[in-house]
């Protein structure tokens, strides 16, 4: 039986909510481990930089993930935009498009602007990386990847609250901030610079201003069951969110210490290439390995286990 062509809304700008499910037994949940996790969400943020679009709110939950994003109309690109474009996406950019014919480079022009393309390399980078990491073979992924193409604004903000939702939904969590896989999570925590300002999703002035308003609609809408013995945001956080004018809580209900301590603070992938900028300034390979700072998911790398050769 062939296959439904992908609805798409090419010629403007236009928003799409996108996930994937994994092939797998009923009770699988591989994107529950925290690598998995921090995996996809950097290859999130690494190709939603290289195409033209914004990432607006992602969750990853155990056995699927969930994500919303603003794809740009296509636009003729000169060549020099094109090869930015292509060292943000390939490494070793120069190589790959050394036989590109001028077909190639349109090729690669449309590429940037296709929800489809950008979610082909998502998924398919990541089902190489898990398969290597973890000695398997096969499909990872279940179906093909879904995706919602949204008419009007409205649908795009609730879209966005049912995305952050989730974690709450599944009697995961009893906040939406405290889930560690959540873009929410991510700009409670102040490590959103990857993500489409909230003031410029609701056209507020502040971020400070924005991110109380997006805190209230999804207190507010978590609060409330849409079907049938789903979870909620109980009426008792509610209340004390009300109370405190839904102010940023933070993801962090304890004082860390590797906010003041570390000399980098990120996903794990991040603080491993602090090190080794570090190492390569420092002309010499330190000994050390990220730590863990918090259950959120960060890695730090505290400034005193760089020491000279001799020290």
């Amino acid at each position: 039986m062939s296959r439904y062509g992908r609805i798409k809304n090419s010629g403007q700008d236009a928003w799409y909510h996108v996930g994937g499910k994994i092939a797998g037994l009923k009770y699988d949940y591989p994107l529950s481990k925290p690598e998995c996790r921090d995996k996809l969400i950097s290859l999130l943020v690494f190709y939603s930089r290289g195409y033209f679009c914004n990432l607006a709110s992602f969750c990853i939950m155990g056995n699927h993930w969930h994500g919303l994003l603003e794809m740009f109309a296509y636009r003729q690109l000169t060549r020099h935009e094109l090869e930015q474009r292509a060292a943000l996406i390939y490494p070793k950019w120069k190589k790959v498009t050394a036989d590109w014919s001028d077909e190639g480079w349109e090729r690669f022009n449309r590429r940037l602007f296709d929800i489809s393309e950008l979610m082909r390399n998502i998924q398919q980078a990541f089902a190489t990386w898990y398969n290597k990491r973890f000695k398997r073979s096969g499909r990872f992924w279940g179906d093909r990847f879904r995706s919602t193409v949204f008419e009007e604004f409205k649908s795009v903000l609730d879209c966005c609250l049912y995305i952050e939702l989730n974690p709450v939904r599944a009697g995961l969590v009893s906040r939406p901030e405290a889930w560690r896989a959540s873009s929410i999570f991510f700009r409670e925590a102040g490590i959103d610079k990857n993500l489409l300002p909230l003031k410029d999703l609701l056209g507020m002035r502040t971020e400070k201003s924005a991110i109380k308003e997006f805190r209230s609609r999804l207190y507010y809408r978590g609060s409330k069951q849409t079907k049938i013995n789903q979870a909620q945001i109980p009426k008792k956080i509610l209340r004390a969110e009300e109370a405190r004018g839904f102010r940023v809580r933070g993801a962090y209900l304890k004082k860390i210490s590797y906010f003041s301590s570390a000399g980098a603070l990120g996903s794990k992938q991040f603080v491993e290439q602090m090190f080794s900028q570090l190492s390569d300034k420092l002309g010499h390979k330190a000994d050390c390995q990220p730590v863990p700072a918090s259950s959120g998911g960060l890695y730090a790398l505290h400034r005193q286990r760089f020491k000279p050769p001799n020290g």
